[in-house]
């Protein structure tokens, strides 16, 4: 709420390299205001190869990946901006936790 986000959520990765998928275990969704639409939550359980094959990697090394506006970030075909705006994502943190 104290960054002004839409959503926020924690998905556990499994799957081989190429095929991971994910599991939500926890997801913030930004309540209803008046004049803005009301905002989904994620699936809880979707697959990670359609946001692209360049993501992945980074996420296995820890590295944070840090999308400031899908349609102009460098590194992404068609396909995956697609799937980005399919999701409702226009920017997004991701902060990887290997246990």
């Amino acid at each position: 709420e104290h960054l002004g986000v839409d959503r926020v959520m924690y998905a556990e990765v499994e799957g081989e390299a190429g095929a991971e998928t994910g599991t939500i275990r926890g997801q913030y969704v930004r309540p209803v205001r008046e004049g803005d639409p009301a905002v989904a939550p994620f699936p809880e359980r979707f697959t990670y190869q359609p946001f692209g094959e360049t993501t992945m990697p980074g996420r296995y090394r820890g590295d944070p990946l840090v999308v400031a506006d899908i349609e102009s970030a460098p590194g992404f075909a068609r396909a995956e901006r697609a799937a980005w705006a399919e999701g409702k994502v226009r920017a997004a943190v991701v902060a990887p936790l290997a246990k």
